[in-house]
């Protein structure tokens, strides 16, 4: 820093919109609001065993606001802030819940017409064209799910050779 400068801490916003991808950020002065468009990378450091900073690289540019070019390239350079205080919006990325069954034992990829229904304290699995329903009690289907959930590799197989998958 030369005796013509001063050193201003300036507090910043790095924010992403709608999309985790770099052309839609943006880096805003906190309290200006002012963009810095210059700007095209930011690394963050926070480190347990050393300083934490900021650098960001950006395009120099001169008084009127035009890039400066040198040797005909865009003069480049890094601006390093020790223990900066920073504003980000980050995206968390979470799974997509799947669908939940309706009950249509065909409404999920096996093919068969069969539908179960919640009733009273169990399940009961009707079959068309059979004379019968079935009937679990709570306890007998939760006993059957544990037991589908424990054979699910060997039943995926078997159906893709009936289906010819």
């Amino acid at each position: 820093m030369s005796e013509n400068e001063t050193l201003d801490k300036r507090q910043v916003r790095i924010q992403c919109v709608d999309t985790p991808v770099g052309i839609a950020t943006s880096i805003t002065d906190v309290k200006t609001g002012e963009p810095i468009s210059k700007a095209f990378r930011a690394v963050i450091t926070i480190d347990v065993n050393d300083v934490n900073k900021a650098e960001i690289t950006y395009y120099e540019s001169d008084a009127d606001g035009k890039l400066v070019v040198k040797d005909g390239d865009v003069v480049v350079s890094t601006a390093e802030s020790i223990d900066p205080e920073v504003d980000i919006t980050a995206f968390e990325v979470k799974p997509v819940p799947a669908p939940k069954h309706n009950g249509n034992l065909d409404a999920y990829k096996y093919g068969t017409d069969a539908k179960c229904y919640l009733i009273g304290s169990g399940v009961t699995i009707e079959m068309p064209g059979a004379e019968e329903s079935c009937h679990l009690g709570a306890k007998q289907a939760l006993s059957l799910l544990t037991w589908l959930e424990q054979e699910r590799t060997t039943l995926e197989r078997l159906a893709k050779e009936v289906l010819g998958d």
